[in-house]
């Protein structure tokens, strides 16, 4: 169990400062679980995500030198990692009973992260330097960005938007999200300092980015016209697919600064499963 080696469709670009071709992308499977999803992996390929069992009880897990490890937060009924960096340090969600907040783990203490006035937290993702990003709620369904840096909250929105989320961080402080249109659509974006871009996947709708890189490679996923989803990788403009062969939903959501990315797919019997996927880099 763990870790095995699928086949699959080929991608099929050269794409600065990537190179593309035939790979083998790696099933990662918490042992035992009926589901499990990879959310992120640090530059030494160790892996956190989160499984579910024949009970329906969710677990988070940590992936590191072939063996897994069950993350839990103390007292709580669900946990969820969502993020990883190079020291260890793991972010996440879990709910301990009717709320569902935000998490920051050094390897040996919990943090309950939650922005003052939330009554919903998650933390998506955490770099090398500590800094944590998620998303809260105060009332309602809209969705606030945040950044959690040095103890401090920092409230993150890109603009002209009212409803997103923040899901990755990188070295550099750039950030990567989506958020939700008046009409309902989810778009990706990129915020870099004060500079904000849009990310849509060309080939679809509702395009969601996960994930993000020193190199400014980014991931995530859109909606395809037909129904399903993609995956996709992105640098300097540029789109390509991560899917798949026979496979309607995959999902990429996380990806280090040595090419690696991690994420999800759902077969037709409904299965869900994680990879990992390795691409070259220049």
């Amino acid at each position: 169990m763990g870790i095995r080696t699928l086949a699959v469709a080929a991608i099929l670009c050269a794409l600065a400062p990537m190179s593309w071709g035939k790979v083998a992308v790696k099933t990662v499977d918490f042992p035992g679980a009926i589901a499990t999803q990879a959310m992120s992996v640090n530059d030494r390929g160790e892996i956190v995500g989160f499984y579910t069992n024949s009970d329906a009880s969710m677990h988070g897990f940590l992936f590191s030198r072939g063996a897994y490890t069950t993350i839990d937060f103390p007292g709580a009924s669900l946990t969820g990692a969502m993020g990883i960096n190079n020291t260890g340090q793991i972010v996440g969600f879990y709910s301990a009973g009717s709320f569902v907040q935000g998490f920051y783990y050094d390897g040996a203490t919990y943090t309950t992260l939650q922005p003052p006035g939330a009554t919903l937290s998650i933390a998506n993702g955490i770099n090398n330097y500590g800094d944590v990003v998620g998303y809260y709620k105060t009332t309602g369904i809209i969705r606030h960005g945040f950044e959690w840096s040095n103890g401090a909250y920092r409230h993150i929105n890109p603009p002209g938007t009212n409803d997103s989320e923040v899901t990755a961080i990188n070295d550099r402080g750039d950030m990567v999200g989506f958020y939700t249109d008046s009409s309902g659509e989810d778009h990706g974006f990129w915020l870099s300092g004060q500079t904000f871009q849009t990310l849509d996947d060309p080939d679809g709708a509702n395009t969601s980015v996960w994930g993000i890189n020193n190199e400014e490679i980014t991931v995530g996923y859109f909606v395809r016209p037909a129904g399903g989803t993609t995956g996709f990788a992105s640098s300097n403009g540029e789109f390509v697919s991560i899917f798949l062969k026979g496979v309607n939903y995959t999902g990429a959501q996380g990806i280090n600064n040595t090419g690696q990315i991690v994420g999800y797919y759902i077969n037709t019997d409904g299965s869900v499963h994680g990879f990992l996927e390795s691409i070259k880099t220049r």
